[in-house]
């Protein structure tokens, strides 16, 4: 059942298609995996199950319908497992104001774990939340730090929003004297 994973993996990466199998035959083999501890099967069966793609995959190519609540408990499974991703997916799940586990506490308290465990769009979210919502220096310099380490790792949204923090070398005077003329 190992290589029903590494079918699912690949399938994610490079959209290969999963072959012949129908989405109640992999739901029960993922079942199976989840239940002997693997956190990359609930990982993947609570992104399907509260309706996300899993890469190229769509949620009903993986398990036969739609189950919010049990999609939450596997990725809260998973993400204690270890999958740093599965904090992220907890995020977007309970930020939708309307889903059924809309929840803005805990979306905020998804997003700082991903964010802590390296998942790149969690810490330029982050970052620009905590920006967004920063009443004293100390929160701005916590977002600005937040996109920093997003745009040190590839992302180039995170780096957009940092140069726009960028103070101009040249003195207002001088800018000032260019401009006029």
């Amino acid at each position: 059942t190992q290589e029903i994973l590494e079918l699912i993996r690949s399938a994610e990466r490079e959209s290969t298609g999963l072959g012949s199998l129908s989405s109640h035959e992999l739901f029960a083999k993922l079942v199976a995996l989840g239940a002997s501890g693997s956190a990359y099967a609930n990982y993947v069966m609570g992104r399907a199950q509260v309706g996300a793609n899993c890469g190229f995959i769509a949620p009903l190519q993986l398990v036969p319908k739609l189950n919010y609540r049990e999609g939450y408990t596997r990725l809260l499974r998973a993400a204690h497992g270890g999958e740093p991703g599965a904090w992220y997916e907890l995020y977007r799940a309970c930020a939708n104001y309307r889903s059924v586990l809309a929840n803005q506490s805990a979306a905020l308290f998804f997003l700082e774990q991903a964010a802590e465990r390296g998942v790149l769009l969690a810490k330029t979210r982050l970052g620009l939340f905590t920006l967004l919502h920063a009443g004293e220096l100390e929160a701005v310099v916590s977002g600005q730090r937040w996109l920093h380490e997003a745009a040190m790792g590839g992302d180039s949204s995170a780096y957009a929003v940092l140069t726009t923090f960028l103070v101009p070398e040249e003195s207002s005077c001088e800018a000032e004297e260019r401009f006029m003329g």
